[in-house]
């Protein structure tokens, strides 16, 4: 067995060892998991904005490869044409 801390409904600590404030736990329980008071489940991810997204794609516009697209490379050029279409389309759906 094992044993948890639960702060906020959030197990934050996982010990093999029976510890004050602890509480015992199946083996499957870890870090992160929320508790409702009588089951454990998984967080569902938190999805990016549509302004993180598109800030993102432009972060992949790095100096390298603006300047191998400048120079005429092919893949330089379509993965800049291919960032840029990403990015219209988020800007649509914001």
């Amino acid at each position: 067995m094992r044993y948890a801390k639960i702060e906020n409904n959030e197990v934050v600590q996982v010990d093999c060892n029976p510890r004050e404030g602890f509480v015992e736990v199946d083996d499957s329980i870890c870090c992160g998991m929320l508790f409702d008071g009588e089951d454990f489940s998984i967080p569902k991810p938190a999805l990016p904005t549509i302004q993180e997204q598109i800030e993102a794609l432009e972060a992949q516009q790095t100096p390298r490869l603006l300047r191998e697209a400048l120079e005429g490379q092919a893949y330089a050029l379509g993965k800049l044409s291919e960032i840029e279409d990403a990015i219209q389309l988020l800007r649509i759906l914001q």
